[in-house]
């Protein structure tokens, strides 16, 4: 994967879908906060092909905002979300929901499995546990390191999904050290960052939703939280997968 700079996001601006629904729009971010930052090759190439596409969403325990199960929550907003832009894709998305403190951990466990999938794409939420526990930034981003080259190996598009937004960290020296620490990572790396920490607060801010907020406005339900997020990831890979498509079609 190639990072990409924000001149790519106009050229290929044109080849995006809108929002499915008034609902959807409610969910939206800005640009800058909401793109991946590489071009998906691996995923235009399957596209291209007309083969099927399996997303893997691995992490530890998944906060209530993005349930890791494939059958509800983001993981299930964002297969629906990528149907509905991609209409003759056929696409899966398995989630690995692993135990473990240590990136490395996770990845011990989860490597012998993820090659039979044939991924197209992994988004590896890393890092909360680290976080949660102040395990260590170094030791984190030797992890990640080590995480990301092992899963480049099974020939996916590998992004890393930063933390989730939790307003009584917001202010916490230490978990901003981590959020910059898998920053820092995906950028050495060369690989996808889904800025999971600043979609959840951007919308938060608006008032989109909120843990307390029992009712939107004039009475109707807020935005779920993990249909907002599985629909601005599913705007990012379209996005990135319409950049890696186009400099294939040069």
């Amino acid at each position: 994967m190639r990072r990409y700079l924000a001149s790519g996001l106009l050229a290929v601006a044109a080849l995006l879908p809108v929002q499915a629904s008034a609902a959807d729009s409610a969910c939206r971010v800005d640009p800058p906060v909401a793109g991946l930052g590489v071009a998906l090759e691996a995923v235009a190439e399957r596209r291209r092909a007309g083969r099927p596409l399996t997303i893997v969403l691995l992490g530890s325990a998944m906060p209530d905002t993005w349930d890791g199960s494939a059958e509800k929550g983001g993981a299930a907003s964002l297969r629906e979300a990528l149907a509905r832009r991609w209409p003759d894709a056929t696409i899966h998305v398995k989630a690995r929901s692993l135990p473990g403190y240590r990136a490395s951990d996770m990845l011990e466990d989860a490597a012998s499995s993820l090659e039979p999938l044939e991924p197209a794409l992994i988004l590896w939420q890393a890092g909360g546990a680290a976080a949660a526990h102040d395990t260590g930034i170094d030791r984190l981003r030797d992890d990640l390191a080590a995480g990301v080259e092992r899963l480049r190996e099974t020939g996916a598009d590998v992004t890393l999904v930063d933390l989730p937004y939790v307003r009584r960290w917001e202010e916490h020296p230490r978990h901003k050290a981590y959020l910059s620490a898998i920053r820092a990572v995906a950028g050495e790396e060369q690989v996808g960052l889904f800025r999971r920490y600043d979609v959840m607060k951007q919308i938060m801010k608006r008032n989109a939703f909120s843990a307390l907020q029992a009712t939107g406005a004039e009475g109707s339900p807020p935005p779920d939280p993990s249909r907002c997020l599985g629909l601005a990831l599913a705007d990012a890979i379209v996005e990135a997968e319409a950049v890696a498509g186009t400099r294939a079609g040069h």
